[in-house]
Parts: C-alpha cells; structure tokens; sequence
C-alpha cells in the first residue's frame, strides 16, 4: 500500500503497455496519486519553487504518455481481501 512501481515500469525501454490487477482509487494497491491519478490525492506542495513545476494535474501516467482503461467486466471475475456476500466492495 502506497507504493508506487508503475513509473519505473513506465520509464523502461521497450514498455507500450501494462496491466495492473487490484484494488484501484483508493490506497490498497499502489499509491493513489502517483499510480491511478485519483485527483483527491494530488499532493499539496508547501515549497513554492515545487509547486510552480508541478502545475498541471494530469495524472503521472498521462504525462509519461500511458492512458488507463478499466476493464469492468474483467473485475467481476477477480477475487479481493474484501469478497464476502456481506462486503459493499464486493462489485
């Protein structure tokens, strides 16, 4: 939880595509901003010589010219730490 290994796998020679499996948007696989883009997790920057680089909130992975797809009905199939027939993050 709040790691994030996509802008390495990004960065790497050869790479035009990845596929991520788990829990997407809110903390439990990766880190919210830096791997799914979730705007509520855009960093605050207190150092004004920081925050004048980082103007735009495009999410790090369209930056680094990747786009995300959900794949929804694909997630109906994955079991989560999370499935039981009482769980509302079961989808």
């Amino acid at each position: 939880m709040g790691d994030d290994w996509t802008s390495d796998i990004r960065a790497a020679k050869g790479v035009e595509e990845y596929i991520l499996i788990g829990e997407c948007d809110d903390g439990n696989c990766g880190d919210n901003w830096r791997t799914w883009g979730n705007l509520d997790f855009f960093p605050e920057y207190d150092d004004p010589d920081v925050a004048h680089t980082v103007l735009r909130k495009d999410a790090p992975y369209v930056v680094d010219g990747f786009k995300r797809t959900n794949l929804n009905k694909l997630s109906k199939l994955q079991f989560s730490r999370f499935d039981s027939a009482l769980s509302s993050n079961s989808k």
